[in-house]
């Protein structure tokens, strides 16, 4: 639905929800990647990354590239000028 997308765009950089997730998101991976070469970034991919905040929030970190399944949110992540691929995860 078109306007759940308008909806998250809207609040996902003020709502304690997605601020909470994104702390938990960066906790997660400064505790859990894997070390990597001094002045390199590591790399993060975000699978169905709806919206682009959570990329938003961590290129300044890392390496960020993002995927999502459809074109309601691949707009949105160019409105954040996120750049992001097109697909789906194959069946399994």
């Amino acid at each position: 639905d078109d306007r759940l997308y308008e909806e998250m765009f809207a609040v996902e950089q003020s709502h304690w929800w997605f601020q909470a997730r994104l702390k938990i998101v960066k906790n997660l991976l400064s505790r859990y990647l894997a070390p990597h070469a001094e002045g390199t970034r590591p790399k993060v991919v975000d699978l169905g990354c709806g919206c682009g905040m959570m990329m938003s929030q961590l290129q300044a970190e890392y390496d960020c590239m993002g995927m999502d399944a459809f074109d309601q949110a691949i707009d949105f992540c160019n409105r954040r000028g996120i750049p992001i691929s097109k697909g789906f995860l194959p069946d399994q």
